[in-house]
This record gives C-alpha cells, structure tokens and sequence, in this order.
C-alpha cells in the first residue's frame, strides 16, 4: 500500500494541474470578446486556422467554440463560419410600435427581403380581414433581416383589389410602411397579435441558417388602418434568441 503522504500529494498535483487545453482555448477566445478584438456580427478565423494557431487538433477547437456558443457568445453558422453573437433587440410592443423602429433606436438595421408572391383565395385568413370566402388575396412570403442575418420569416396577406402592386413597393423599399403610405395609410395599427413558442421547420431553418432545435417565436397579427378597416393578416417566426419582446399593460 502507497504511504498516506504520498497519496496526499497525489491528490494535490492533480487539484493544481493546468485546465485542459480546450479551456484554455475557450479562455482566450473570450479575451479577445472583451478586448473588442472581435466585435459583434464579425466572423472568426475557421476552426482550421484556429487550430494552426493553438497548435491543436480541430476537435479541441470544436470543444471550446462549442462552450461558446452554450454560453450565447458565439453562433456558429453551416458553411458560413463563427461568428460573434449579437445582442437580442428589445421590442416593446403597443398598438402602433413597429420592429424597425425599435431597430432604429438601437443602432441596428432591419429590412424585408421579398421571397415569393402568391394569389390566393381567402379561405382560413380571409375571417380576420373581414371578408368573404373566397375573396382575392395577395400573399407575400418575406425574410426580415437585422444587421445582414435572416432572423425571422413572414407570411403577409393583403385584400385585392385595394393593395394591388404592394409586393413591388416592399421589394423597392424594404419596408412594409413605406409601401402602406403609397395607399393613404399613414398608419397601421396593430388589432391584435398572439404570440407562442414554436419549433422551426425545414423550410425555416434552411433559410434561416438555424438548427432545428432553436427556440422560435411565432407573432400572429392582424392590423388596421386608421378607418379601423383591416388592412394586413401576418404570420412571422423570429429566432427567439435575438429577441426580447415587452409588453405594456
């Protein structure tokens, strides 16, 4: 049998031995967070360059963007690379308050990117609008970017004949209010909106660039204008990490 002091000191080197080398990683990739080395949104060298530079296997790298990425201060994004998490956006929403807005007092940009344009009867969505079955219909799939990242994905219905041509004046302008105004509504105002947690689908979480194990925000809207006539129904799936949605009572 080893003498007690012997298995005492045992102990004792192993308490004071270095972290593993994937934590020392980890460690100094924070330190070039804080630093500023690497502000939010920019992109990282690879895991291969980071690698050459450590002087250590790839899967070590892995281990410690991964650790990252747990703590929300990486994302990691399939054939684009790492990157630097960005702060969520807080959206405060009334009657009236639109995302871009809150973007606006931020320092952020958001924007719609228009995906595909579809006529379709009012059937499902055509009762919140306030129409008939079998109404016409303009039904407008769009991403909503925010500082260049696709982070939500939206499907707009509007009643024909009145917004005839607004899927060219979003794709021209980027912007559903803009688009608004060239039909006199100087407005819109929010009737109503559920929120619920949602899993992503395929088609999400391809054109999103997320997993499909990313918690989702779904928003259900319907808005008016000032007349209070019903003027849009919407479905939008955001990526619930990068927003703080706040309610006033």
């Amino acid at each position: 049998m080893a003498p007690r002091h012997a298995a005492l000191r045992s102990h004792s080197d192993r308490g004071s031995a270095s972290p593993p080398r994937w934590k020392q990683i980890q460690a100094e990739l924070e330190e070039w967070l804080s630093d500023g080395r690497f502000t939010p949104g920019s992109r990282l060298p690879t895991e291969e360059e980071l690698a050459q530079q450590f002087a250590v296997h790839r899967h070590t790298v892995r281990r410690a963007v991964e650790q990252l990425k747990h703590d929300e201060l990486l994302r990691v994004e399939q054939g684009k690379g790492i990157f630097v998490r960005e702060p969520s956006l807080s959206y405060r929403m009334g009657r009236t308050t639109k995302l871009s807005s809150a973007a606006t007092r931020h320092g952020r940009s958001l924007r719609y990117r228009l995906i595909s344009v579809d006529l379709v009867q009012a059937i499902k969505f055509g009762s919140p609008l306030g129409l008939p079955k079998g109404h016409p219909l303009i039904r407008l799939q769009m991403v909503r970017i925010l500082d260049g990242r696709n982070i939500a994905l939206s499907w707009c219905y509007y009643p024909l004949p009145r917004f005839e041509g607004i899927a060219q004046l979003i794709a021209s302008t980027g912007s559903i209010s803009a688009a608004m105004k060239h039909y006199g509504v100087e407005e819109i105002n929010r009737k109503s909106a559920r929120v619920r947690a949602v899993a992503p689908t395929t088609q999400d979480a391809k054109i999103l660039g997320i997993e499909r194990s990313t918690p989702m925000l779904e928003i259900i809207h319907l808005a008016i204008d000032e007349r209070k006539i019903p003027i849009e129904f919407s479905v939008t799936r955001y990526d619930g990490r990068y927003f703080d949605i706040l309610i006033d009572f």
